[in-house]
């Protein structure tokens, strides 16, 4: 645990002690002429009881007279500790932050102020020293908005390659106005007048624009994206009480406005519609193609209620039901079937009249969820710990607002899978139990380190052990990570970092070794081993060059192919893929066209309408393989037509034009495909969770699917003729008939009958390109098309089945679908066959449409979302929140979401260490009990008010569609993304390279900034005196480490902060706001 505390000096003589005080244990080299903040994380126990050979982080933060951050310093933060990291800030006239300069290593600095010097940043390559920072211009007004920014890099700079940004207000005929009548339909309503709407237009490094209209309420009404004559305009309608009611996509809003009318057919096939309560709670809502969603309260406002299409298709009485217990958590969640048929309306006024309400019928349970504690309940026994040699034993007997244990129905059966978690004292899992039926009980064994780095974990799988041991430095960079299985073979991977902390190496045991390189912008540009080489070109090389971040070339080479092979990109003015020509040699102009994938053209909301795709038609031949023809309904498939008349050779994948008809594919209620004729598909069956149970083909073969009920899949029966073969997964054990071939790593896999380790080596995407054995042998090779199909060059590629982005590749009975989890992707078509379940967090771009139609560019971890395949370089707030979001969504899936996993989406090419979030329930049951509390206070309703909106505020982040349902709150991440930025000062984007993310409870800058705005937001509101008083009651630190806790990677590890008070030159004595006796962290 760590603990600080802060109290408010009172007189200049106090302040003077404390300050020779501090200054007493800071190293040496601080310059204390200045005002500077420094922080210090202790790394052991030993470091806060003072004794020997304690190990201390320091980082520092230098400011200036007006409390500026001029330079931030991580003492000995590059790798190996003998240099520090210095980032500097400078400020124009008008005190706004001008350059951000990335950060440099200066050896024996030992957290000095250093002075600027160009050849400090000569680590970014030559000729870059000069334009290594990040620049930001504003207007020449009193608002002093942003005009321009340009990041690092000479190419950027010297082609004046920026993003720009102008503001103006809308013209006469520009933006059409779309109202709601009383009775809740659309409504046409001409035009809004000129200066009605402001607009803020965006243009980027490559000269695309997007436009974004608001009102006077500041609603967003439309976003436009602009591609010379074309446009891409997505409309959003709301309601007299503010409710969003109609969201009109880019082709639902060009044909309504070519009609000039609000079409009923379009509306159900192309838009997103609502209707609510009268207490603004969502009732229903319409995806686009899809039945309405009918949602049903209790009198808390919790959901308690929902149907979809297929349910009601299948019955109109079927229902899914949610119970909860007294913090609003979920305990029970299943399927009812009503003993009456009742409509909506009449449900949700029965709801009204009960807390925990649910209609008589017949109840189906398919999961239960205990928190806080493992006594016994009704439905659910928690497994017993099993202790393990090297692994904490006590763990927490009650630990408070955690899921303890699970109990989650196999769908359509009568089994269960059931899981307990134990946490130690600061609430990390230190073991998972999980019992399978026929496989039974499989545990996970979890060991920390002093500031929450994973040690070591061990995973028993029946009698076999597989155990990971990693080490770190000090500032968590992974350094070495060793698999030991069954306690007698092992493999080692050692990881080499550069001065800034970038990751530039990996050696896998002593036969495979990889390096990595990067540009100024920490963009991956190459990577090189003895088995696979790739490089990246963005603004150089010979394609077109692209300064906004899409990749114009890209050159690779595998295993034992002569000479390079590669791709030229070009994109349309939306950022989608052109074409993909393929050449071989250093100049791409060998053997040109022999791989070529081109998009013929898009619609408006992003659906393909005609591919061109060549490859392999003879040993020696090479040729058009598809020209397909793509007709839609809305954005779902009718048909595609192939008019080539080559087709692939040997193991490469095409598109199989297996039927003529003008209907070829079908949808159910929800979105998803039932029908394929082309793959002779005659029948998809879907469980609750829109996931495949069974793909019937025509000729009696069949592929069935067996999932929990959080949607993790256990079992595939593949059924060819009158063979039957069945995979089943256990965590990362996979069994063959009953037999156990495989085990998952972190880097490839175990093969089981000779103990051998087997690794990926994965491009930028993490694509498994290669597999090498332990002894260095190649196993596989796999060259792909840009939209995720395999060449028929590639070598041996049915060794095993992980494939594109690492995900399985189903090929039985030319299925040729990607599993990512969530959904299946069918690489020959480019699009996805079922609906996004995060449809509504991409209004602009259809369900159907993968990576935002840049599949080199981007990648899917999990069907749920495209993230740059190069990763997160931002400080933009939106994209910050929408991180979080997709944290969230992992939580609402009930899956493990691993550190290699954020870790990719954060910079590319890093590999963490497993590990698994949080499931939100702390933050939610914390706050629903402080909201709880402070609705039973005695104090004005105002004050009520005022207090619930500013915890609603700042929790917000956290909700989504069913949490916002679930939790009763309202609101926006950017206001929890605010004061961490406030705190960080921005530099997400220049302390990205310096070290691994991650912290434990109570260190994150979540815990530490949240529980300072919770108490300075009551002090604006009541006043410094009562505010204070009521943000202890309320207990503001307690939910600002709840939220720290669930987002424990997006912060430095916060320790003590001791601030230090100089009166040196143009400084007067420092102050800062703080409590008596005030404990911000645990």
């Amino acid at each position: 645990m760590k603990t600080i505390e802060m109290k408010r000096t009172l007189s200049i003589l106090c302040l003077l002690s404390f300050s020779l005080f501090m200054n007493g244990q800071q190293a040496t080299g601080y310059t204390k002429t200045r005002n500077y903040t420094a922080e210090r994380t202790y790394m052991d126990a030993s470091s806060q009881t003072g004794s020997g050979g304690a190990r201390i982080v320091s980082d520092i933060v230098y400011t200036d007279c007006f409390g500026r951050k001029e330079q931030e310093i991580q003492v000995g933060g590059s790798p190996g500790g003998n240099a520090d990291l210095v980032l500097s800030y400078t400020y124009n006239m008008m005190g706004q932050v001008e350059k951000e300069y990335l950060p440099y290593a200066k050896t024996g600095n030992n957290g000095a102020f250093d002075k600027f010097s160009p050849e400090r940043w000569s680590v970014y390559g030559t000729g870059e020293q000069a334009y290594a920072y990040n620049l930001t211009q504003y207007e020449d007004s009193p608002l002093m908005r942003v005009s321009r920014k340009m990041g690092p890099g000479k190419a950027w700079h010297t082609s004046d390659k920026s993003v720009r940004v102008t503001y103006g207000m809308n013209s006469t005929n520009e933006v059409r106005c779309y109202k709601v009548s009383s009775s809740g339909s659309l409504i046409a309503s001409g035009f809004y007048g000129a200066g009605k709407l402001e607009v803020i237009v965006e243009t980027d490094e490559d000269g695309h624009r997007s436009k974004t209209y608001t009102d006077s309420n500041e609603r967003t009404l439309l976003t436009v994206s602009v591609n010379g004559e074309d446009s891409l305009a997505t409309y959003y309608v709301y309601d007299d009480r503010n409710c969003l009611r109609y969201v009109l996509p880019p082709e639902a809003s060009h044909r309504l406005a070519e009609t000039d009318t609000t079409d009923i057919s379009v509306l159900h096939s192309l838009a997103y519609s609502y209707e609510y309560d009268k207490l603004n709670r969502m009732i229903s809502k319409r995806l686009p193609g899809c039945a309405p969603i009918y949602m049903v309260y209790d009198r808390g406002d919790r959901l308690v209620l929902s149907q979809d299409g297929t349910r009601r298709t299948a019955d109109t009485k079927k229902w899914s039901y949610f119970l909860y217990d007294s913090h609003d958590r979920v305990i029970e969640s299943g399927e009812i079937l009503l003993s009456a048929e009742q409509t909506c309306g009449e449900l949700q006024l029965a709801a009204w009249e009960s807390e925990h309400y649910l209609p008589s019928g017949t109840r189906t349970p398919l999961q239960y969820t205990v928190y806080d504690n493992y006594k016994p309940t009704e439905n659910v026994t928690a497994h017993p710990f099993v202790a393990a040699v090297g692994y904490d034993t006590p763990y927490t007997l009650y630990p408070s607002g955690l899921t303890t244990s699970t109990k989650t129905r196999l769908l359509g059966t009568d089994d269960w899978l059931t899981e307990t978690i134990y946490y130690d004292d600061r609430s990390r899992v230190i073991q998972t139990l999980c019992h399978y039926p026929e496989k039974g009980l499989r545990y996970r064994h979890t060991a920390y380190d002093f500031t929450g780095n994973v040690l070591r974990k061990q995973d028993n799988i029946g009698t076999d052990i597989l155990e990971t041991v990693y080490t770190y430095d000090d500032r968590a960079r992974l350094l070495t990570k060793a698999n030991t299985w069954n306690g007698r073979f092992t493999d080692k991977i050692t990881y080499v970092y550069d001065a800034l902390g970038r990751l530039t190496g990996r050696n896998y045991g002593d036969k495979v070794s990889e390096s990595l390189s990067y540009n100024i912008r920490g963009w991956l540009t190459g990577i090189e081993s003895q088995h696979f080489s790739q490089t990246l070109h963005y603004v150089d090389g010979v394609g077109v060059p692209c300064y906004n971040g899409n990749i114009s070339s890209m050159i690779w080479h595998s295993g034992s192919e002569a000479g390079l092979r590669g791709y030229k990109f070009t994109y349309d003015g939306f950022s989608r893929l052109k074409d993909a020509i393929y050449g071989e040699g250093e100049q791409l102009s060998n053997n040109l066209n022999r791989f070529n994938e081109q998009v013929t053209g898009y619609d408006k909301n992003g659906n393909i309408l005609g591919l061109l795709r060549y490859g392999q038609t003879n040993t020696m031949s090479y040729g058009l393989i598809d020209n397909l023809n793509l007709v839609y309904n809305g954005n779902q498939l009718e048909s595609v037509n192939d008019n080539a008349t080559g087709h692939v050779f040997g193991n490469g994948m095409e598109f199989k034009d297996g039927a003529s008809k003008e209907i070829e594919y079908e949808y159910d209620a929800n979105g998803n495909l039932t029908k394929d004729l082309n793959k002779k598909i005659a029948d998809i069956q879907y469980n609750c969770l829109n996931l495949p149970e069974k793909v019937q083909f025509e000729g009696g073969n069949s592929i069935s699917y067996l999932y929990a009920a959080d949607g993790t899949k256990l079992r595939t029966t593949y059924k060819t003729g009158n063979a039957t073969t069945i995979t089943d997964y256990c965590g990362n054990a996979i069994y063959e008939n009953g037999v156990l071939i495989k085990v998952l790593t972190e880097d490839g896999y175990i093969t089981v009958s000779n103990n051998q380790f087997h690794y990926f080596i994965q491009d930028h995407q993490g694509n498994n390109r290669v597999v090498v054995a332990q002894n260095g042998t190649v196993e596989e090779v796999n060259d792909y098309y840009p939209f995720g199909g395999l060449l028929s060059s590639s070598l041996s590629n049915n060794v095993q089945p992980y494939k594109y982005n690492g995900k399985e590749l189903n090929r039985d009975n030319g299925l040729d679908w990607y599993d990512y989890g969530a959904r299946m992707y069918d690489a020959s078509l480019g699009r996805w066959h079922m609906m996004d379940p995060m449809a509504e967090k991409y209004y602009t771009i259809n369900s159907y449409v993968y990576c935002i139609n840049n599949p080199v560019g981007y990648i899917d971890p999990n069907g749920l979302w495209a993230q740059s395949s190069l990763g997160w370089f931002t400080d933009n707030t939106k994209d910050i929140g929408r991180f979080l979001n997709m944290m969230q969504i992992e939580i609402e899936m009930q899956g493990n979401i691993s550190k290699d996993q954020l870790n990719n989406f954060i910079y590319a090419e890093y590999k963490g260490i497993g590990g698994r979030l949080s499931d939100g329930s702390t933050l939610l049951s914390e706050v629903n009990a402080v909201l709880d509390k402070i609705r039973g206070w005695d104090i004005l309703e105002y004050q009520k008010k005022a207090m619930l909106n500013e915890i609603d505020e700042y929790t917000s982040f956290v909700q989504n569609d069913y949490i916002q349902q679930v939790a009763g709150l309202s609101g926006d991440w950017k206001h929890f993304v605010g004061p961490s930025l406030i705190f960080l000062g921005q530099p997400i984007r220049a302390l990205k390279p310096i070290g691994a993310l991650g912290s434990k409870p109570g260190s994150s800058i979540a815990s530490y900034t949240l529980s300072k705005a919770f108490l300075q937001r009551f002090t604006n509101v009541f006043g410094k005196k009562i505010g204070t008083k009521i943000a202890k009651k309320v207990g503001t630190n307690t939910i600002g480490r709840a939220i720290g806790r669930f987002v424990p990677y997006l912060g430095w590890g916060i320790t003590i902060v001791t601030t230090s008070f100089s009166l040196g030159e143009k400084f007067g004595p420092s102050t800062w706001f703080g409590n008596n006796d005030y404990k911000w962290f645990e």
